[in-house]
């Protein structure tokens, strides 16, 4: 499944998994904006070297992150970012 998040309208306070399935797929488009800031990420996702990303704060830009989900606690995510 992917995801797409628009920074424009608001601030993110916490990315939140539900209804996470095991080998299920994606990724996460996330498009910046100035001031809006994502503060954080749920537990459950694992970053290399455990830190998750800054977001791209430049409105022309997108981050992109793909997951995989292995199981309800542990979503390991990939960040590609500043397209």
């Amino acid at each position: 499944n992917n995801f797409y998040i628009d920074m424009a309208t608001a601030a993110v306070t916490t990315i939140n998994a539900s209804s996470a399935t095991a080998g299920q797929s994606g990724s996460i488009i996330i498009k910046g904006h100035g001031s809006n800031t994502l503060a954080g990420w749920d537990t459950v996702y694992k970053f290399s070297g455990g830190t998750a990303p800054t977001i791209t704060a430049d409105a022309t830009k997108y981050d992109r992150i793909d997951y995989i989900i292995y199981d309800a606690n542990n979503i390991h995510m990939v960040w590609s970012g500043n397209y």
